[in-house]
């Protein structure tokens, strides 16, 4: 079997070792042309979107029930009360519900900041990180800090916090969903981290480490 000639414009890296000069054969035990080795962070690899994707779910799935409750508790008791005591009037109801998902709202990203940052600091991974074998590290300390995690949850949820004004909120829903789904999107085409917007704006990245 004929040697393979290598291809033109192509130099060989001296890393990989040597290469018999053309006309005497190629031999390379290097990568072929074009090819790029993983990006490493603290010499692991980046997290793969959807590993990302499936922790996030996780996560979401955990905090469903303290949710639900805030949302029952804060928008449909006041409402079941107003209903028990027949209240003809509409401007109750209105304020009712406007006050009441405002309030739920604002607890629910309460208890997501305590989760997200405060839990994190203390154990290292979120829970739905952790099963997934994910981690977020600063780009320069492998340790991000309370700090860089308060700026990462500001950078995910603080468009959310718009819709806690009543009327203004619901205004604006739209806008902030779009952000949300463009924030979680950006990761899948950035380069060379893949990072989303609230990983650039703390200087993190998701990195895969072992479960």
């Amino acid at each position: 079997m004929s040697t393979p000639t290598p291809p033109a414009g192509w130099t060989q890296p001296e890393a990989y070792g040597p290469t018999l000069t053309p006309g005497t054969g190629w031999v390379s035990d290097g990568p072929p042309p074009g090819y790029r080795p993983p990006v490493l962070v603290h010499g692991h690899p980046l997290a793969p979107p959807m590993d990302r994707f499936l922790a996030h779910l996780i996560d979401i799935a955990i905090l469903l029930l303290p949710n639900l409750i805030c949302t029952v508790l804060f928008m449909f008791v006041p409402l079941g009360i107003l209903i028990a005591a027949q209240v003809q009037e509409p401007w109750p109801y209105v304020l009712a519900y406007l006050g009441g998902f405002s309030l739920a709202l604002l607890v629910n990203l309460v208890l997501l900041y305590f989760y997200e940052v405060g839990y994190q600091v203390k154990h290292g991974q979120t829970y739905g990180k952790k099963r997934m074998g994910i981690k977020i590290v600063g780009l320069e300390n492998e340790q991000p800090g309370k700090r860089a995690l308060q700026r990462r949850f500001l950078a995910q949820y603080c468009v959310s916090i718009v819709l806690v004004i009543p009327i203004v909120g619901l205004l604006v829903g739209s806008v902030v969903g779009m952000y949300n789904y463009l924030d979680l999107l950006w990761c899948l085409w950035d380069k060379p981290y893949q990072q989303c917007l609230h990983d650039k704006y703390a200087k993190t990245v998701v990195i895969k480490v072992a479960q």
